[in-house]
């Protein structure tokens, strides 16, 4: 929660020298978007983190280890809005991609073992729908929720033998944001998601057996286009 109280700050920070601009003159402030139904690209950043869990067995016995993971990520985001101006009801789909270095790594130990285990999410994305109001043509406030797929690379080293795996999996992700209009056509948001992916079998042989489980919060904030 600290991350997304953060970066809520940073939107608004980004909105402050417009802000500033317009009520340091003699004029009004941004002007109100009357209708926030449109087609929309941008860019965000922000901070991922979470925990791997991985479960199997190793030389026959059960072994098991929660990572914690944390890292940044960078992307960008499409999407489309409808928006009903009378009662400032909003209804959209989006769909974003993300490269990130969200990494944990751990040593796991054995009565006969000692392994070295970890766990990168290299990318990922999601595509969700959303939905919220506007107030006062100017502040949207929206929860969202779909699917997420992410790319991880998790590497085990039992202190003999080394192996590295990479997996594409499949998810869903849910949270909420606050979007705030600089003008008709431009947008600061910042947003929290938590994620969670289906378990992939990463490891198997006749000595040990091994299987994931990422699930992970995100906190960014970034602008939009809207045209």
């Amino acid at each position: 929660m600290r991350y997304f109280v953060s970066l809520i700050g940073a939107a608004v920070v980004m909105a402050a020298p417009a802000a500033a601009a317009d009520y340091g003159s003699s004029g009004p402030g941004p002007a109100p978007v009357s209708d926030w139904s449109a087609f929309y690209a941008g860019i965000n950043g922000g901070y991922g983190g979470g925990r791997v869990d991985l479960r199997g067995t190793i030389d026959g016995d059960p072994a098991s280890v929660d990572v914690t993971s944390s890292g940044f990520m960078a992307g960008g985001q499409i999407g489309y809005d409808w928006n009903d101006p009378g009662s400032g009801f909003l209804i959209g789909i989006v769909s974003d991609l993300q490269w990130a270095h969200i990494d944990g790594r751990l040593t796991i130990h054995d009565d006969d073992t000692d392994a070295n285990a970890g766990q990168r999410i290299d990318w990922f994305g999601t595509t969700r729908l959303r939905s919220g109001f506007v107030f006062n043509d100017q502040v949207l406030v929206y929860a969202t929720g779909g699917l997420a797929y992410a790319h991880t690379k998790t590497n085990l080293d039992d202190g003999t033998d080394n192996f590295s795996k990479s997996n594409t999996g499949m998810g869903w992700t849910a949270g909420a944001g606050l979007e705030y209009a600089l003008s008709d056509s431009v947008t600061v948001f910042g947003e929290y998601l938590y994620v969670k992916m289906q378990s992939q079998d990463v490891y198997e042989d006749a000595d040990m057996d091994i299987t994931s489980k990422n699930h992970f919060h995100v906190a960014r904030a970034g602008m939009n286009f809207r045209f």
